[in-house]
């Protein structure tokens, strides 16, 4: 019923049908995670006050890559954007139940397992106490948005989690054409936002955390995704190019504050619209072995985005100090994070199999009554 009527409200004609797996935004996403991962190896490493300065004990610097590394941080907004195509797709033929089940066991096994892992590289570094690790621990490990997380790459969880937290709000209380509608509007919101604070008027950011968590600063870069995908799949309408450009630009605002930042966020979305615009070209010529590894590849960014900072800075301290070059520590500190992440990924799937009976029962338990009221109620809104 529901997923009924999360498509009944595209005209006739407009929708059409498309390969369920965007080949290109799997590379994107590993492309993404790859810039943070340099950035906090061969950048933050000789940045003080961070944690990735704090866990290489200050004795990690290479100069040689600082300038390009600089900016592997926009990896971070890039991964907002993939999201917000992501979850649109995913989102507009779901059931409530089922969306809730879909994000619980996407992102819990990586960060049950991960954690932990990372709280023992923090003890074993002697940088915390065990008390203080455990209630890190604890904040991750629940997806609690406030306090200090087991890892500072983490911050991002509760920002995603806010998106979908919406998402999810918009598909029980309503009907999936609504989603365009909050779309448009923290396009709006949060372009202004990031263009005013942009010209100096630091006086908004006057609420912290809750910028983030209520979309107003990052909420531009999940509609440039959303819009790309509502564009894709249900064809091209003038106010949906309007929203996008306002979108885009509050994204410019939010990341691309100078020429270096410019040059990469417009590389990165004209990318993003090739990648998009030409995926049942890229998939003709791949072969079925060939699209599965690269899927497999693109789920692999969310552990080696959680895994990599602490342990693998805390691997290359150990390397560099045990007499290895500062170069050949680095390959194979890649080469143990990568493996790493492949044991976990694997570790993902065992949990993910067992508990999935448990998560979806709880999810259809939890939201039946909901789900059951929300499709007695009214028609499907028109298209947006």
């Amino acid at each position: 019923m529901n997923e009924q009527r999360s498509r009944a409200w595209i005209p006739a004609g407009e929708g059409h049908a498309k390969s369920s797996q965007v080949i290109g935004l799997d590379l994107l996403r590993l492309l993404a995670a790859l810039f943070v991962v340099i950035y906090h190896y061969c950048y933050q490493t000789s940045i003080a006050g961070r944690d990735a300065y704090k866990f290489s004990m200050g004795a990690i610097s290479y100069p040689d890559l600082a300038f390009f590394a600089q900016y592997g941080w926009m990896g971070v907004p890039a991964f907002f954007v993939i999201s917000g195509f992501v979850i649109s797709f995913s989102a507009s033929a779901a059931t409530p139940s089922k969306f809730l089940a879909a994000r619980i066991l996407r992102l819990g096994p990586a960060v049950w397992l991960c954690a932990p892992v990372t709280a023992l590289f923090i003890v074993l570094s002697g940088q915390s106490s065990t008390l203080s690790t455990l209630g890190r621990l604890f904040n991750s490990m629940t997806f609690f948005p406030f306090g200090s997380q087991i890892d500072g790459v983490y911050w991002t969880l509760s920002i995603e989690v806010a998106f979908y937290t919406c998402v999810l709000l918009i598909l029980i209380f309503s009907d999936f054409a609504i989603f365009y509608r909050y779309i448009y509007t923290i396009s709006i919101v949060s372009a202004t936002f990031n263009i005013l604070i942009n010209l100096g008027i630091e006086r908004l950011n006057f609420s912290g955390q809750w910028t983030n968590l209520l979309l107003i600063r990052h909420g531009c870069e999940f509609a440039v995704g959303a819009l790309g995908y509502h564009l894709y799949y249900n064809g091209f309408r003038l106010r949906r190019l309007i929203f996008l450009i306002i979108a885009i630009a509050g994204s410019y605002a939010e990341t691309a504050s100078h020429f270096p930042l410019f040059f990469i966020w417009t590389g990165f979305l004209i990318i993003f619209a090739i990648t998009i615009a030409g995926n049942d070209q890229f998939l003709r010529v791949l072969t079925g072995p060939q699209r599965r590894l690269i899927r497999e590849l693109g789920k692999a960014t969310y552990p080696l985005y959680l895994i990599h900072q602490i342990v693998g800075v805390y691997l290359l301290y150990r390397l560099i100090d045990a007499g290895m070059s500062g170069y050949a520590a680095l390959a194979v500190t890649f080469a143990l994070i990568f493996t790493l992440t492949g044991l976990i990924c694997r570790g993902e799937e065992r949990i993910r199999s067992r508990i999935r009976p448990f998560i979806n029962r709880v999810s259809e338990r939890l939201l039946l009554k909901r789900t059951s009221e929300a499709e007695k109620g009214g028609a499907p809104l028109r298209s947006l």
